[in-house]
């Protein structure tokens, strides 16, 4: 069994992070209530996928980017024995206004700058993506370095001491994103590729 390390990104207080209204006038996206809603998801189908799930953030509220790091690396610590990766999971949006519909959608993940075990498990990740998210997904690659994943020293995975990605899952002020991440398919599918992309990254 292989241990997936969750931290579902933002809080309830974090401010903004929020799709514009549906066209009912009063639903939205939280992407606080999006990353949870995956978190869960992820730990229903787990055992179907031998992963052991371990949430990071069971808190509503936002929790500091080093305190999430400390959590993670803790549990690594407690439990030498456990072949451990981190995934943050995350909601995208383009440009400073969340209020506005934009264009830019699709699927996208991150690891720290350079070469690291990270770039493998992001690799793995976009290819589940790629199995489980509809034909027509936008995948935001970067290919410079001869793999998809972009890269930015993210505070959560420039600090976990393990292999560690962040998956931006769709774009919440893209209105057909939004559907998608509000639908039980979207959040089911998230779900399965970052079961899939991990148990990829531990047997390949």
């Amino acid at each position: 069994m292989y241990t997936l390390l969750i931290d579902n990104g933002h809080g309830s207080d974090t401010p903004g992070k929020r799709s514009p209204l549906l066209e009912d006038g009063r639903s939205r996206l939280f992407e606080w209530k999006f990353t949870r809603r995956v978190a869960q998801r992820i730990v229903e189908l787990a055992p179907q996928y031998d992963i052991k799930p371990v949430i990071l953030v069971p808190e509503d509220e936002d929790i500091s980017l080093s305190t999430r790091a400390t959590r993670a690396n803790s549990y690594i610590r407690s439990n030498p024995g456990e072949k451990c990766v981190l995934i943050s999971i995350h909601g995208n949006a383009f440009g400073k206004d969340s209020e506005v519909w934009m264009n830019a959608r699709g699927w996208e993940a991150w690891t720290t700058v350079g070469k690291t075990n990270s770039d493998k498990l992001a690799e793995c990740l976009y290819n589940a993506a790629r199995k489980f998210f509809p034909s027509d997904t936008k995948f935001r690659t970067d290919k410079s370095e001869g793999d998809q994943d972009k890269e930015k020293d993210f505070t959560v995975l420039k600090k976990a001491a393990c292999p560690a990605v962040l998956t931006e899952n769709f774009f919440f002020n893209n209105i057909e994103d939004c559907r998608y991440m509000l639908s039980y398919m979207g959040i089911d599918a998230i779900a399965r590729a970052h079961l899939a992309g991990t148990v990829y990254y531990f047997t390949m």
